[in-house]
C-alpha cells in the first residue's frame, strides 16, 4: 500500500495520535506524556515498566497498520476552557 500526500502538522499530529493508541493497546499500562508535531515528524514520551526491544517495535509498527486499515475518522474537537 503506496499511498502518497502531503505531510502537514496535521497529519504529524494525527499520527502521533495512532501511535499512541498502538503502544496504548500492547501496554495498557504505559503512562503517555506529550507528543509534539517536530519539523521533521514528531515524537511521544511513554513511561513504561520495561525497556523496548526492536521486538517490541515491530509490534507497535503492526498495531499501527491495523489501526490505519481500519479506516477511523479523525474528527477535531474545539473547546473551550469552561
Amino acid at each position: 500500500m503506496n499511498v502518497i500526500f502531503k505531510v502537514n502538522d496535521e497529519v504529524k499530529h494525527s499520527a502521533a495520535h495512532v501511535m499512541a493508541a498502538a503502544v496504548l493497546k500492547l501496554f495498557p499500562d504505559a503512562k503517555v506524556g506529550i507528543g509534539p508535531v517536530t519539523k521533521d515528524g514528531f515524537y511521544y514520551d511513554f513511561d513504561l515498566s520495561k525497556k523496548l526491544t526492536p521486538l517490541d517495535l515491530n509490534k507497535i509498527e503492526g498495531e499501527i497498520n491495523q489501526i490505519i486499515l481500519q479506516k477511523l475518522p479523525f474528527r477535531q474537537k474545539v473547546m473551550n476552557r469552561e
